[in-house]
C-alpha cells in the first residue's frame, strides 16, 4: 500500500488545457488552440533596407530616412520672378513674364528698303563706308567743267543744276552780266544763270550788247 502511495506522488494531477493562450493561465493550451493563435500573428517579417520596386517587404526607419533625404521638400511658388528668390515660379507667372519680353529679333545683315528689321552693327558699318564722309573733309576741285552739276537748296528743296548754266568768266566768248551791286557773271550764249538780288524788288541787270532785263530776286532768266 505504501508502495502504490508513494507511486502517486510522483504523478501529474490531471491536466487542464485552455483551448486558446489565455492572460494569467497556467494551464497547457491545446495543439488546435496555439494554431488557431498563430494562424492570426504576423509572419516573421523580411525589411527592406531602402524602397523597392515591387516589394511587399516593409522598409527599415533608416531606409525610409535615407530615400526622404534625397527628395525635394514641400515646394514654395512665386506668382512672377522675384530677384534672389530660389522658389520656382508658376507656369502663369512665367508666361505673362515672357509676354513683357521682346520676341526673337531678326537681324538684317544690311539696310533694308521697307524692313522694320533692326540691322547688324557690321551691316551699318558697311552701308556708312560707302557714304560722303564729313563734309568739312570733302576735297575742292580749282574750276568747273560744263558737265558738272551743282546742288542748291530752295524753299526748303534741293535741286541739281547743270555748271554749264552758270560758269565763272574764264575768257571764253559769251555775254558779260552785271547787277546793280556790280556783281559781273558770265553765262555761255542762251544759257541760264541765277541772279541774286538780295531783296525782293528787281534788279537791272545789263549785257555787252546793252540789253537790259529784269529779275525778280533768285530768279532764273535767259540771256541771249
Amino acid at each position: 500500500m505504501k508502495a502504490n502511495a508513494d507511486g502517486l506522488v510522483r504523478k501529474q494531477d490531471t491536466l487542464h488545457f485552455d483551448d486558446a493562450p489565455t492572460a494569467g493561465s497556467n494551464n497547457p493550451v491545446t495543439s488546435g488552440g496555439i494554431h488557431a493563435s498563430l494562424a492570426q500573428k504576423q509572419d516573421k517579417l523580411t525589411f527592406d533596407s531602402a524602397p523597392t520596386a515591387g516589394s511587399s517587404n516593409p522598409v527599415t526607419s533608416g531606409g525610409v530616412n535615407a530615400a526622404l533625404a534625397n527628395k525635394q521638400n514641400a515646394l514654395t511658388f512665386d506668382n512672377a520672378p522675384v530677384a534672389d528668390s530660389n522658389n520656382v515660379v508658376t507656369s502663369g507667372g512665367v508666361y505673362s513674364a515672357l509676354q513683357g519680353k521682346q520676341n526673337t529679333l531678326t537681324f538684317d545683315n544690311e539696310p533694308t528698303a521697307g524692313s522694320s528689321n533692326p540691322v547688324t552693327s557690321s551691316g551699318i558699318h558697311a552701308a556708312l563706308a560707302g557714304k560722303q564722309n564729313d563734309l568739312t573733309q570733302v576735297p575742292t576741285v580749282e574750276s568747273l567743267l560744263e558737265t558738272d552739276y551743282l546742288f542748291l537748296e530752295r524753299d526748303g528743296k534741293i535741286y541739281k543744276i547743270r555748271a554749264s548754266a552758270v560758269i565763272i568768266p574764264s575768257g571764253d566768248t559769251g555775254d558779260v552780266v552785271e547787277t546793280e551791286s556790280g556783281d559781273t557773271l558770265l553765262t555761255e550764249d542762251g544759257q541760264e544763270i541765277l541772279i541774286d538780288t538780295g531783296g525782293d524788288y528787281s534788279d537791272a541787270v545789263t549785257t555787252e550788247s546793252g540789253e537790259q532785263l529784269l529779275t525778280e530776286g533768285n530768279e532764273i532768266i535767259n540771256i541771249d
